[in-house]
């Protein structure tokens, strides 16, 4: 097994759990486990909740004032007693789609020995569910809780159904803490399969009708398909060997593996790789000339990707066209920028040299590591982008704030860190008097305090 699989697998039986079919445990099992529970209807949570809810809600570490009275203590809040998942689904031939919905889940008892809990894995057979539109109850059996149930909602649509399948945990017992314990359902899950002549199919997204930001969403994650969606808990799905969806289920600590992002750039940046113009040593020892022609081959890489992305307009959809036509543009204006940048280094000694200046500071701090700075393509065109907006007060992109973003890791600190040498520099060249240059620069503002003392090391660098 994979450490990350013995991980993810010690972290459910740890939250979740079992630790055994059968097991025995030491304490009462809802002060075990913290997640994967659907206590009875309107269980309150306990008065002792209060200052635990009160340290989540990070008041104390704001270093700010709250008002009590607007937060909710716990005897106004309810334990969740409900689960579910909603899907889409469609049928091969002319009926109504079905699906096969089964129940996993177990309940705890008092042991024979004083304080001790034993589980009672709780076998179900799968329930048929016909999805036809309206709502549906479905009362299950399990021996010493009344109540539980599945809920169907279901709605149609022009490819199928759209169905939430939800398990609801309706028994009332006595306000008794064992008695609580007893109906409560642990470890509970849902795993929904299509019935005969059914298929379930992916569900319709409604991100593009909603704002820019969701169109984009829409436009960039086409081929992406989401299949169910959790409530109270979150949800996965199985793949067949045949590429369609086998069985979609609910899940109380969801995983995924997430592909790498090169920070390395496209093919069409290859050429100014290996010819030396992203190394930082090198732009720093440029002459006028030379660090203009490599900087608008950079830029003229950008552009073959550009070209690129406009002949794959023909495969996006024609309803996304339009979006797809709105980023062309935004590519557009932003190599613009990056192309009078180039511009601006060539036509102002003092901005040219301050970019001289940093990309000699952001090497040489690299060094003391054991490595020069080659800048990744992001990197160098967030410089060349910001430059001009950045150093020239009255330029008409003052106003525009550029949002830099790259998964962890990628190298955003060395982007924004080259672009405060730059500013700094600027700043001290500029003035007749050096002096007049001093003072504060820039702000950084992080939200957590590890990484503030961490960033403010790499800033001091």
């Amino acid at each position: 097994m994979l450490a990350r699989d013995l991980l993810t697998k010690r972290l459910a039986e740890d939250l979740v759990g079992p630790l055994d079919e059968n097991e025995v445990t030491n304490a009462r099992p809802s002060d075990v486990y913290l997640t994967g529970i659907l206590w009875p209807q309107n269980t309150a949570y306990p008065p002792e909740q209060d200052e635990r809810l009160a340290i989540a809600a990070g008041d104390c570490d704001a270093g700010e004032e709250s008002d009590d009275a607007s937060m909710p203590t716990a005897s106004q809040m309810r334990r969740p007693s409900t689960a579910g998942i909603s899907f889409a689904c469609a049928s091969s031939v002319d009926t109504t789609p079905s699906v096969d919905v089964q129940v996993i889940c177990a309940r705890y008892e008092p042991h024979e020995s004083e304080g001790k809990w034993i589980r009672r894995p709780i076998s179900l057979p799968p329930v048929h569910v016909l999805l036809k539109p309206g709502v549906q109850d479905h009362p299950l059996t399990i021996d010493g809780i009344a109540g539980v149930r599945l809920n169907t909602r279901v709605l149609p649509f022009d490819k199928g159904v759209l169905a939430t399948v939800t398990l609801v945990n309706g028994a009332a017992p006595e306000r008794d803490r064992e008695q609580v314990e007893r109906s409560t359902l642990f470890q509970t899950g849902l795993m929904i399969r299509a019935g005969q002549s059914s298929r379930l199919i992916s569900r319709p997204s409604q991100k593009s009708a909603i704002d820019a930001d969701d169109r984009s969403n829409a436009l960039l994650f086409r081929r992406s398909r989401e299949y169910a969606a959790g409530h109270t808990c979150s949800a996965e799905w199985d793949v067949s060997a045949d590429g369609g969806i086998s069985a979609v289920r609910t899940a109380w600590l969801p995983t995924a593996t997430a592909p790498a992002i090169s920070a390395s750039g496209s093919a069409h940046f290859h050429e100014v790789r290996i010819n030396g113009s992203l190394s930082a040593a090198t732009l720093a020892a440029s002459s006028t000339e030379d660090l203009v022609g490599r900087l608008s081959a950079f830029c003229s890489a950008y552009e073959a990707w550009l070209v690129d992305q406009k002949k794959s307009i023909g495969s996006v959809p024609n309803d996304l066209k339009s979006v797809a036509d709105v980023h062309i543009g935004e590519i557009e204006r932003v190599l613009d920028r990056m192309r009078s940048g180039v511009l601006r280094l060539q036509s102002d000694p003092i901005i040219c040299e301050a970019f001289r200046l940093a990309n000699l500071a952001m090497d040489t701090q690299r060094r003391w590591g054991g490595s020069s700075l080659v800048w990744r393509p992001f990197q160098l065109g967030f410089l060349l982008l910001a430059l001009e907006s950045s150093l020239d007060s009255g330029h008409p992109d003052r106003s525009v704030m550029d949002l830099l973003w790259f998964p962890t890791g990628g190298g955003k600190t060395e982007a924004y860190l080259g672009l405060v040498a730059v500013v700094a520099f600027h700043r001290r060249l500029v003035e007749a008097n050096p002096d007049d240059g001093d003072g504060v620069a820039c702000i950084m503002r992080y939200t957590l305090r590890l990484l503030t003392t961490q960033q403010f090391i790499r800033a001091a660098a």
